[in-house]
């Protein structure tokens, strides 16, 4: 596993698989503070513009509604 980025309030992202097959890619975020994450495995290739932007449209949306859980 390798930390890809912290965050000073106790949040993290962190990567649990990029294979050598490009478009493969599994995501996890941890918000320790507000006991909150999220994690994405994705099949998408990110030179494809479409598919760059269904994984982040999919990656945000939680961000959206986590202030209402």
């Amino acid at each position: 596993m390798i930390l890809l980025e912290t965050y000073p309030d106790g949040r993290f992202i962190t990567n649990i698989h990029f294979p050598s097959k490009q478009g493969l890619v599994s995501l996890l975020f941890f918000d320790l503070k507000n006991n909150l994450g999220k994690i994405i495995i994705s099949n998408t290739n990110f030179s494809d513009k479409k598919g760059n932007d269904a994984f982040y449209g999919i990656w945000n949306m939680p961000e959206k509604y986590q202030t209402k859980l």
